[in-house]
């Protein structure tokens, strides 16, 4: 809820963007593409101009065999002039898009690293995926550019950050994004909702299509990024 005569805060399916710009949007590990046809969508509805880079991180065939949907929605994507690649791993964003490609929002929702059978410090292994992103996506930010990284209430371990843990319980982003010279300056709840209703269920674990219940009603948060010293926090 917001207070009325009011702008509604930044979302999922806005990030932010101002009517009647030209935005350049990546989003990143997307494996079935169901956000980036949301993202699309509402985008459309609100800026024409706005361009939309997709990418998941398997392979095209590994991703129809885990996603029999993905197939229509890559379709859909490009019927609507929209990138769409398979393979790219958000920690090497440089190989895939070059040197020299830069975005106004780059979004990363859900972020994990898959498990490793008996390996020890699993979260260890998550921190290192925020921190590697990190990096390599603060490289790819037009001047006033914002990264958002979606995770379930609990693991960003940041102070607002409605279910507290341990610090060492967390994936401690704010440590893992600092090495990146990238600052949190929101964190936003995100309205799963408001997303369903755009056709996109927040994906779980790696074998796991939909995001559980059980996970699902602890919430989500949309983190903002920006460099130190960037655009005003949203």
């Amino acid at each position: 809820m917001h207070t009325p005569g009011t702008a509604p805060p930044p979302n999922l399916l806005d990030l932010g963007l101002l009517v009647g710009g030209a935005p350049r949007v990546l989003v990143c590990g997307d494996a079935d593409f169901a956000y980036s046809c949301a993202l699309a969508a509402h985008l459309r509805r609100s800026t024409d101009s706005a361009r939309i880079w997709a990418s998941c991180y398997e392979s095209e065939d590994d991703l129809h065999v885990r996603f029999p949907d993905a197939a229509a929605a890559i379709a859909a994507l490009r019927r609507n002039d929209v990138d769409v690649a398979c393979g790219v791993d958000a920690r090497e964003l440089s190989r895939h898009y070059g040197e020299d490609a830069r975005f106004d929002r780059i979004v990363f929702n859900l972020p994990q690293s898959p498990p490793m059978p008996r390996a020890r410090n699993q979260i260890q292994r998550h921190r290192a995926l925020l921190r590697d992103f990190c990096k390599s996506a603060e490289l790819h930010l037009a001047p006033a550019g914002q990264l958002w990284i979606t995770l379930l209430a609990g693991q960003g371990g940041t102070p607002v950050d409605p279910i507290q843990r341990p610090p060492g319980d967390t994936w401690q982003l704010q440590h893992e994004s600092a090495r990146a010279g990238l600052l949190v300056v929101a964190a936003l709840p995100v309205d799963i909702d408001a997303l369903a209703q755009e056709g996109y269920a927040p994906t779980g674990r790696r074998n796991s299509k939909k995001l559980g219940v059980n996970r699902q009603s602890r919430g989500m948060l949309a983190h903002v990024l920006e460099r130190e010293g960037g655009a005003p926090a949203v």
